[in-house]
């Protein structure tokens, strides 16, 4: 129940299994003590608010029945600088965990144009990877959990990304270890880029996955990196009116409703209406409360790109 030394919470409780009610009561508590009491920053990273110039062609092509979240994570892997990683790493080859039905790959396929490879695990099988694989040749997936991925990642591999994936494992700072040990074999450039939810999505996600993640639970994962040849950087995503917006739209409608039914399927344009307002409003106006992080990871780098990216990604404000 209480977590190891491969775990970056208090807790071990996994709210995607079926537990029983007094679990679930005890996960809600354990992970408001894990956000709040404990939040304190290392100095091993930078932190940046995700201010890019938006442009309302940017907006036009997020899915107007994305989660606030969801959508700025979108909005985050279209404005990095492809140009910038594959000069740095020369061809990018791809290892996405948590990979689902494996939308990640045609994402970054979309935004970076063609990746040299593209590799993708989950413990769950999708019936969706074949289609995906019969299309696109350099794409591939298999089953495999999170704690053993050593055995699968392509020694090719430099780009290592996560979306909306690490808050599901049980210890997720073993499968960042992994990661680790791949680095210190191979010796490569490698970046890693993980999308994960910070403790406003305790309120607003209920039960899901086994924590949500602050600064302190973010320097452990930095620490396991953390030598002269590794930099960190964290952007913070969103903010207040992402999550009102979250709240009043989804969070609160399905938990009135039987059928988890969400405003945002039954007043669409309307959403997406807010939604375009509320992203345009948070990035305009730093919060204390994002909606969303991102983290980066680069170890044997040759260019420090990203906080030289925070012109496009972020603004110049070091927090």
């Amino acid at each position: 129940m209480f977590a190891n030394k491969n775990n970056s919470s208090i807790h071990s409780i996994n709210s995607d299994r079926d537990i029983s009610l007094f679990r679930k009561v005890l996960w809600f508590l354990l992970n408001f003590i894990n956000n709040n009491l404990w939040s304190s920053k290392s100095s091993n990273y930078s932190i940046y608010c995700f201010t890019p110039n938006i442009a309302k062609t940017d907006l036009d092509k997020l899915n107007t029945k994305s989660s606030p979240s969801r959508a700025l994570s979108d909005l985050f892997w279209m404005k990095i600088d492809y140009n910038k990683v594959r000069l740095e790493l020369e061809n990018i080859h791809v290892f996405d965990t948590g990979t689902g039905s494996g939308s990640a790959a045609l994402k970054i396929e979309n935004n970076a144009g063609r990746v040299s490879s593209f590799h993708g695990v989950d413990s769950c099988f999708s019936s969706s990877w074949k289609d995906v694989m019969s299309e696109l040749k350099h794409i591939t997936f298999s089953q495999n959990t999170s704690s053993s991925i050593l055995k699968v990642i392509p020694k090719q591999t430099n780009l290592f990304i996560t979306q909306s994936a690490v808050e599901h494992f049980d210890d997720d700072l073993l499968f960042f270890h992994e990661i680790k040990k791949f680095i210190d074999q191979s010796g490569k450039n490698i970046i890693q880029i993980h999308l994960m939810p910070s403790a406003a999505c305790l309120k607003l996600y209920l039960l899901h996955g086994v924590r949500q993640y602050n600064l302190r639970s973010i320097s452990k994962i930095v620490s396991i990196f953390d030598n002269s040849k590794t930099y960190a950087t964290l952007f913070s995503l969103g903010g207040e009116n992402c999550n009102k917006l979250h709240f009043r739209y989804i969070t609160k409608p399905e938990m009135l409703s039987f059928n988890k039914v969400s405003m945002r399927n039954e007043k669409t344009k309307e959403y997406f209406g807010l939604l375009k307002n509320a992203i345009n409003l948070d990035i305009n106006n730093k919060s204390e409360s994002p909606s969303f992080y991102a983290l980066v990871i680069h170890s044997n780098f040759k260019n420090d790109i990203f906080n030289d990216m925070k012109s496009l990604l972020a603004d110049s404000g070091n927090n």
